[in-house]
């Protein structure tokens, strides 16, 4: 079932489950208002119920539930590292929560820099809060927001959390008539989603959506099966990166619209 990154839904979900008394549930924790207390509620829920559990993406902080995911620092390294190569110095990475997925493609942005002997600009991590993981309804404002944070802080290429952000990103740029990649260079993750909804070619981070469902489900035939001893608190599935059209050198003009 499709949650469409609503706690609501999830909520009602996951308590359809229980009724139903399934052996097993596979799911991804979900960002909202309040979201870690009803998470762990949720998740209380299910596993008082003898129900066993399995999250897909990301996990719980403070949670030994065991969870399957990409290799979000490794890969967001690699993104940082192609801009830093190409020149650029101030990338501006932009989520809208503090989920355990963004935190590593955080930790691998500011790995990046220092490897490559650059002083990472705490500025440079925008955390633009929305109420809700889905903020179709905050998009126009979440745009201008962004607008605001592109004006305000000097850089060269953005680099988004997912492909949502991507998009409010575009449209942001959009506003200010910045071009990409010829003004300004554009990274993100689920590129593969972004790419398909506009149309575009952005280079960034498609995620193993396959292999990932299908760790995530051997998990839970261990757990199922007794073998607990099989199941890792984590497992890493690797992704690949689309080399597109959006990343260039740095404009030598100003880099930021005035």
């Amino acid at each position: 079932y499709s949650d469409d990154r609503s706690l609501d839904k999830l909520e009602a979900l996951v308590k359809g489950a229980v009724a139903k008394r399934v052996d097993g549930v596979i799911l991804s924790p979900i960002y909202g208002k309040h979201h870690e207390e009803r998470n762990q509620s949720l998740y209380h829920l299910l596993t008082s119920s003898g129900i066993k559990v399995v999250f897909l993406d990301r996990h719980l902080y403070n949670s030994d539930i065991p969870f399957v995911t990409s290799d979000n620092t490794a890969s967001a390294y690699k993104l940082t590292k192609m801009l830093i190569d190409k020149g650029h110095r101030r990338i501006l990475f932009i989520r809208n929560s503090d989920v355990s997925t963004f935190n590593e493609r955080l930790l691998g942005v500011r790995q990046a820099f220092l490897d490559s002997g650059i002083e990472f600009d705490p500025d440079l991590d925008v955390l633009l809060q929305t109420e809700f993981e889905n903020f179709q309804e905050e998009f126009e404002s979440y745009s201008s927001r962004i607008a605001e944070k592109i004006k305000e802080i000097p850089c060269t290429a953005i680099f988004t959390a997912n492909d949502q952000i991507a998009e409010a990103a575009i449209d942001a740029l959009d506003r200010l008539s910045i071009r990409f990649p010829e003004d300004m260079s554009l990274v993100t993750y689920d590129a593969l989603n972004l790419n398909r909804k506009l149309k575009l070619d952005v280079t960034g981070v498609n995620q193993p959506f396959y292999d990932m469902g299908r760790t995530a489900a051997n998990q839970l035939m261990n757990l199922l099966n007794g073998k607990d001893h099989l199941s890792v608190l984590g497992q890493i599935c690797s992704a690949e990166i689309n080399y597109g059209t959006s990343v260039g050198h740095p404009a030598a003009s100003a880099t930021n619209a005035s």
